[in-house]
């Protein structure tokens, strides 16, 4: 019994792992053309939260309030701003974020139908051109 706890610790750590190194490398690399846009609406839709100046958060017409949440807890750990240091840190989170959703749903998958539907559905979701991208 130990010795499968000990396996299944074990995968789960390689999951993390695995998962985690497609994101969390060179998040500076290059930016894409609206990510100056969304470094300036994160920033501002975080400073009216944390002023509670809760009308000035509608910012973008569209749903992207996810990723100024997200993208904007930088602002607590640095000066608001567009550059590379910046926009490495909005990716971090983002990438944390979706790294901590793939390995919860995994989990989920493992419990609901077992280790070869969660491994298929972790190969999809952990190098999904989709989650890459945002997370890149």
């Amino acid at each position: 019994m130990k010795t499968r706890i000990f396996l299944l610790v074990l995968l789960i750590l390689s999951f993390f792992v695995t998962a985690g190194i497609p994101r969390f490398l060179s998040l500076d690399a290059h930016w894409s053309s609206d990510e100056a846009r969304w470094l300036n609406r994160s920033a501002d839709f975080m400073s009216a939260v944390k002023q509670g100046r809760f009308a000035e958060t509608l910012i973008a017409y569209h749903p992207g309030v996810t990723t100024m949440w997200i993208a904007g807890l930088r602002t607590f750990f640095t000066e608001p701003g567009v550059d590379v240091l910046n926009l490495a840190r909005a990716r971090w989170f983002i990438g944390i974020i979706i790294w901590a959703g793939i390995e919860i749903a995994c989990l989920l998958l493992y419990r609901l139908f077992g280790k070869w539907i969660a491994l298929t559905n972790f190969a999809y979701l952990a190098y999904s051109p989709l989650f890459l991208a945002q997370t890149r």
